[in-house]
């Protein structure tokens, strides 16, 4: 299929880049016999050169420029998920936040006529690819929105669809109106691990935030078809933080009663990682590329210093002070943590000035648990300079949500006292647990519904308080 350059054919560049003088714009340009609009071309092209741009910023997919371009250059209903989403990511990308709320109208009519097209299209076996990328477009737009809970809903969509797929499997699949074999073979991989990322992702984020949500996560995941029991060779980066991010979970269902062989599969998981890094050491010199192999580097030595602090008995509490013990690792972890976005600034791309998004599990999660679990002084400021530097979105995690709750918790542990060392906070002054919960309208003095909670477990108690006067105003986002 032909690759369409949108929107250079309408005689000017797209709005917010470099300004150019327009010479006699044409009105419309036909695309795959369809006529679209220029502000339609100009989305579809900010999407191939910004929103793709930072989708890579650590790692790249087939999974876009392979199936989910070509697709919206062939059904219109994908043509205006893609316009809708370029478009919300184009407002996130020049305000944060602080726009109206994130939406405006153009990405918002895109957005219902994407929707209006899976509506009105019944899923079978023949346009299920459709429908499964219209499902990842659609959790990338409600991320943008801060619609976790629509996430969730979308997530449980994309996983009966993948379920549809597997069940037709053994059953002959007629390419007449779809994709060949192998590349629909290829999409349903592809979107199986963006799935189970964003599900990832989600676990990960309110698992110790709001119990009802984290029993949503837990039901869309099938924590016995995640976890790999032989050891792994890896090709590329994702699957390297695939498997990863498995384990992590993994390590999570049996934070209860041990962490089982979750240090045995760990030592596997660093030695195919090494020899991944060994084997395609040129193709790793990109920006990109060095950015991946910095988030690895983080991720995988937060997740050996998380299995060795929660190896303990079955059933055992977690002792906050175990962490002491891993101080310099988490110094090290920084200067991962940096590398990673350092290579941010000099990358010469625009692309990668202002707020970022991407949809990785990328370096907001492990810098507020340092922020949380990591008592020494220093390191726990570097890493709030550290995210405090760019408005961050990595999937489901807002680095300025996240970052305004790690604060709060390090005020209470620290109690305004000038610190030289972890050792001056003991263990019942310690924060075990962070919750944030929405208040109910009707609870808490009738408080506005989408105001917050915030609880902190110390020692086996909870303490609680309104979260408005510290909350970012886009914690105000439906959850």
């Amino acid at each position: 299929m032909t690759h369409v350059k949108a929107g250079i054919t309408t005689g000017r560049r797209c709005e917010g880049y470099e300004p150019q003088p327009e010479a006699n714009p044409i009105r419309f340009v036909t695309l795959m016999h369809v006529t679209y609009p220029p502000n339609e071309l100009r989305s579809f092209q900010y999407f191939q050169e910004r929103t793709l741009s930072q989708l890579f910023t650590f790692i790249q997919e087939d999974i876009w420029t392979s199936h989910i371009v070509q697709t919206a250059n062939m059904h219109q209903g994908i043509w205006h998920s893609v316009v809708a989403f370029s478009s919300f990511h184009e407002n996130f990308a020049r305000h944060g936040y602080t726009g109206p709320d994130n939406h405006d109208r153009f990405a918002l009519k895109q957005y219902n006529m994407s929707i209006q097209s899976i509506l009105g299209s019944e899923r079978n076996s023949s346009n299920a690819h459709v429908h499964l990328i219209s499902c990842i477009l659609f959790i990338c737009i409600e991320v943008l929105r801060g619609r976790i809970l629509t996430v969730l809903q979308l997530l449980v969509t994309g996983y009966a669809i993948l379920k549809e797929e597997r069940a037709r499997s053994c059953c002959p699949y007629t390419e007449s109106s779809g994709p060949s074999s192998r590349d629909r073979d290829q999409l349903f991989a592809s979107a199986d691990i963006f799935l189970s990322r964003i599900a990832t992702q989600a676990f990960l984020l309110v698992k110790g935030i709001d119990p009802s949500l984290a029993t949503v996560v837990a039901e869309i995941l099938d924590f016995d078809q995640f976890a790999w029991k032989a050891r792994p060779t890896f090709h590329t980066l994702n699957q390297v933080q695939h498997a990863l991010s498995t384990l992590r979970l993994e390590l999570e269902t049996y934070n209860q009663v041990g962490v089982g062989i979750v240090p045995v599969k760990f030592r596997w998981w660093w030695s195919a990682y090494n020899e991944f890094k060994k084997e395609h050491a040129e193709q790793l010199t990109s920006h990109e590329g060095k950015r991946g192999i910095a988030l690895m580097d983080l991720q995988g030595l937060y997740v050996g210093v998380e299995t060795a602090v929660l190896d303990g008995p079955p059933g055992a509490e977690e002792d906050p002070l175990r962490w002491d013990a891993h101080t310099d690792d988490f110094r090290e972890m920084l200067n991962h943590a940096e590398a990673a976005t350092d290579l941010d600034q000099e990358d010469g791309s625009n692309s990668l000035q202002g707020p970022q998004f991407h949809m990785h599990i990328g370096v907001v999660p492990i810098l507020y648990g340092i922020i949380h679990k990591c008592r020494d002084p220093a390191i726990r400021r570097r890493a709030i300079a550290l995210m405090r530097r760019s408005q961050r979105l990595e999937g489901v995690w807002d680095s300025q949500v996240v970052l305004s709750v790690a604060l709060r918790a390090m005020d209470v542990e620290e109690q305004g006292r000038a610190l030289a060392s972890s050792a001056e906070i003991p263990a019942a002054a310690r924060i075990r647990r962070i919750a944030v919960l929405p208040m109910r309208q009707g609870e808490y003095n009738n408080a506005n519904p989408k105001s917050y909670m915030v609880g902190y477990q110390i020692d086996q108690k909870w303490a609680w308080e309104q979260a408005d006067n510290f909350l970012p105003t886009s914690s105000s986002s439906e959850q």
